[in-house]
């Protein structure tokens, strides 16, 4: 069963209400009720409410809820009509607008209809349940600007190292553990917001993107580096961060950061007047290979317990 195609035509209909019926689709055409303002389609069998909803310029509720939605999803259509309208409407317009803004909609997964408006420039999905983004999140290879903040979200998938046009990425106040290496290879980011996660290491080749301008990362268990040098400026960090590269000899040649030159020296580090408390974790993928380590005017207290692994080391100053 369908909404009959002659109520359509009813141009002046500002309230449909069609609940508890056996209706199973809701037209397209639908959005050519240009006075609708309120639609009740609840306790129905309906699946899927098509975005062209989204269109009507006065419609600001659509009562979805008891039906076996999969778009907009059923989580999103019990939170209130006004925001499954909201849902719609965006939805509706991204496509023409290329941007779109799902806040507190509830979300617990990245719906279908979103990975396929593969024209978006900005995606913003604040304040919802999401607690990972799909593998197919690259196919918005169009992307200049995401915001995920405040989900639930663990972890980010390899594959976002695809999405060579974005220039910020936040994803404040959620679950992650860890900034993967792949979002190092968004060479064009200028913004990197991680903030209020658990992250305790930051992938080293932060270091080597030249275009990062903008490093938000307070509010988490940093170790690498270690928690002192996260207040430093990003050039700061950045140059940490090439100094351990360097000793494990993996910067491009002629490296620049901040207009000082740091080189590759490969088992050699110096990490001398850094106001560093402890060294933690921030040498551990490189104690097998140290030589030459100097840590001198530093505030440390004790050293690691791995620093028994550095069988290698010639000369060490503390």
């Amino acid at each position: 069963t369908v909404i009959p195609e002659s109520l359509t035509a009813l141009i002046n209909l500002k309230i449909l209400d069609v609940h508890d019926n056996r209706i199973s689709e809701v037209p397209s055409n639908t959005s050519r009720l240009v006075c609708l303002e309120e639609l009740n389609v609840a306790e129905n069998r309906i699946k899927m409410l098509d975005a062209e909803l989204g269109k009507v310029p006065n419609l600001r509720k659509v009562s979805s809820s008891h039906n076996p939605l999969i778009d907009p999803p059923e989580e999103v259509a019990v939170v209130s009509g006004e925001k499954c309208c909201e849902y719609i409407c965006n939805l509706g317009r991204a496509a023409e607008a290329k941007q779109l803004f799902l806040h507190a909609m509830n979300l617990s997964h990245f719906p279908a209809s979103v990975l396929r408006l593969t024209m978006l420039t900005v995606l913003s999905v604040v304040a919802n349940q999401l607690p990972a983004i799909p593998d197919s999140f690259f196919k918005l290879e169009k992307l200049t600007y995401v915001d995920l903040s405040m989900n639930r979200i663990f972890e980010l998938p390899s594959t976002i190292q695809f999405l060579t046009a974005l220039t910020i990425l936040r994803i404040t106040q959620n679950d992650l553990v860890e900034v993967p290496e792949e979002v190092c290879k968004l060479t064009g980011l200028t913004e990197l917001a991680v903030s209020d996660n658990y992250i305790e290491q930051l992938p080293l080749e932060l270091a080597l993107m030249t275009n990062l301008s903008t490093l938000i990362t307070f509010g988490n268990e940093s170790h690498k580096p270690p928690r002192e040098i996260m207040p430093l400026q990003l050039t700061q960090i950045q140059r940490f961060l090439a100094l351990l590269l360097g000793a494990a000899g993996k910067l491009p040649p002629q490296y620049l950061i901040g207009g000082n030159t740091i080189e590759n020296t490969m088992g050699q580090l110096d990490l001398s007047n850094w106001a560093l408390v402890h060294l933690d974790r921030s040498l551990e993928n490189i104690y097998h290979i140290m030589e030459h380590l100097k840590c001198s005017h530093n505030l440390m207290a004790d050293l690691p317990s791995k620093f028994s692994h550095m069988e290698q080391i010639k000369s060490l100053d503390l």
